[in-house]
């Protein structure tokens, strides 16, 4: 699961935290990939911040000899979401200066699928290879 209710989180004082542990697929570039490990949410200020490590194994291309293997990776968060409604009042919240951040919806449903997919693309090795001893094509 990748939506979390965070009304109660949100109300509660700054410091305060959820951990929950995450096994899940997400869609990366049209392709299924399993993630699994713990993020934490950490109330701060004005929203949460998450933190996390996840695991996952991406089927990529050897750029030396063309063949698909399974490549394991790790996937660090560290993240901003802010709310777009007020959680007690039911306002909502003018975060029109927020350019780095992340929202949560209306209903307080955080969402990890767009960071997690960020954070698969970014731990992708640009010059994937199948072995450190990989000598290419074989004729």
């Amino acid at each position: 699961m990748l939506q979390y209710n965070v009304a109660q989180l949100l109300k509660s004082p700054v410091g305060a935290t959820r951990t929950y542990q995450l096994d899940d697929e997400i869609n990366l570039e049209g392709s299924p990939i399993r993630v699994s490990g713990e993020v934490t949410f950490i109330r701060i200020d004005r929203g949460l911040l998450v933190t996390g490590g996840l695991n996952t194994h991406m089927n990529l291309s050897c750029v030396r000899c063309l063949k698909e293997f399974s490549c394991p990776t790790s996937i660090r968060l560290e993240e901003r979401f802010l709310p777009t409604v007020d959680v007690v009042h039911g306002f909502e919240v003018d975060n029109s200066e927020e350019l780095d951040a992340f929202f949560i919806d209306e209903h307080h449903i955080l969402d990890l699928s767009e960071i997690i997919r960020e954070g698969a693309i970014m731990a992708t090795p640009m010059k994937p290879l199948c072995s450190g001893e990989c000598r290419g094509f074989e004729y």
